[in-house]
Formats: C-alpha cells, structure tokens, sequence
C-alpha cells in the first residue's frame, strides 16, 4: 500500500513538471512561427515526403532565389506527397518555416479536374496563430470514393455544414489529392 501512496505522489509531482515543460517547448515554437509568418517572406513548397517521428512530419522542399531548401514541418497523416503549401520563411535562415496548410495548389504539370464534393465532417481546433478547423469531405470519380480532410480558416468554415455539396479540385492522375476550391465557398 505504501509503494501505491509514493506512486501517486511521485506522479502529482512529474504529470504538472512535464504539462509545464510541454507548455514552454510549445509557446517557444509558436513564438518562432509567429515571428516567421509576420516576416511575410513566402513560396510554395512541395511535400517531399511524409514521416512518423513520434509524430507526423512533412519534408518540404521550395526554392528561394535560385536555390532549394528541404525542411522538416509538423504536419498531419493526411498530407500527400507531391502537394504544395504556402511556406513562410525565415529570410536570415531560410530553412526555419511556418506552412500554412490552408493555402495549396497544384505544381504546373499537374491535370486539374473539378467535382462536386459533400462535406462529412467538421471540427474545430485552435492554434496560437489562427484559429482552424478540419473540414473532411468525399467524392467519386471513375467510379471510386474519395475522401479527404483539409484544414480550412475560421473565416471560410462558418458557412459550411456538413452535407452541403461544396466544388473541389482534384489531380485527375492521383484523384486522393485534391483541395476545396476556396474561391467559389
């Protein structure tokens, strides 16, 4: 019984150190973004490829000035090799970056095609430097079901609810990559 009572004491003292010590890593890597995304240095980066590392991560590759850089950034499990993302840099140390997840296109080569998609799910999250949201929707085309989960801005969510049709864009040569078109929301 004494063994329990130290256990339970011993974690009062280690769950609020390691909350705390959780706390300052994060406010310091807001910080650092926030400092980067008000620099408004930006490009688009390509996702190189997407990673586990106790969490998920995003290899981004993007050229400034003639010359490419390749960083690591927190990212989610839906995130797709080959797609692009607003990259905000740090202009002393270029490999430093905030993404912006809300903002992608499609690199040049890419055949665009258009689809009417239904939203399926809503839900809501908060960072430090903008509210979001993921929104998830599902489509077909040549006869298969998509369904993809995008981040979307508080400003764009509000008018959506789930089961309304709302326009996508999709890679008609790899159909699971495809983005809502914010234009026409």
């Amino acid at each position: 019984m004494k063994k329990l009572l130290d256990f339970i004491k011993a974690m009062f003292i280690i769950i609020p150190l390691f909350c705390l010590l959780v706390f300052f890593v994060t406010r310091k890597n807001d910080a650092q973004g926030k400092k980067i995304y008000e620099g408004q240095n930006y490009t688009y980066g390509e996702i190189k490829y997407v990673g586990k590392n106790k969490s998920y991560y995003a290899l981004f590759e993007y050229d400034i000035n003639g010359r490419v850089y390749r960083s690591k950034y927190p990212t989610a499990s839906y995130y797709k090799s080959g797609e692009c993302y607003l990259v905000y840099y740090d202009s002393l140390k270029p490999e430093n970056i905030y993404v912006d997840y809300t903002i992608m296109k499609f690199p040049n080569t890419v055949k665009e095609e258009y689809t009417i998609a239904t939203v399926t799910n809503i839900k809501g999250k908060q960072f430090v430097l903008r509210p979001n949201n993921e929104l998830t929707y599902e489509f077909f085309y040549d006869g298969n079901r998509y369904e993809r989960t995008q981040e979307i801005t508080e400003d764009n969510i509000e008018a959506i609810s789930i089961g309304d049709n709302i326009k996508v864009v999709f890679n008609a040569n790899k159909p699971e990559s495809s983005l809502l078109d914010m234009e026409n929301l």
